[in-house]
């Protein structure tokens, strides 16, 4: 799952810029309970992608992050920097 800390805000954005807009906001969050995700910084999916165009042969290539997170940890560590 890709993110990014100047994505626009809305419904459409991803969990992670939502979780952390609304608390900051002092909203309630809504999750999908039992959701994880890997999340990649768009950063470096640009930097991995571009990699890519450099290959001389056909390949697969995983470029999520290596560790999936509960989306319910994710908001618990948010939780845990805005002190709610």
């Amino acid at each position: 799952m890709y993110y990014h800390e100047t994505e626009d805000i809305g419904e459409h954005r991803s969990a992670m810029i939502r979780i952390a807009y609304d608390l900051f906001h002092g909203r309630v969050i809504e999750l999908h309970k039992g959701s994880i995700r890997g999340w990649l910084h768009m950063d470096d999916a640009v930097v991995a992608l571009e990699r890519t165009i450099y290959l001389e042969t056909f390949s697969i290539i995983n470029i999520k992050h290596p560790y999936a997170i509960r989306t319910e940890d994710l908001a618990k560590q948010f939780c845990d920097v805005y002190n709610t």
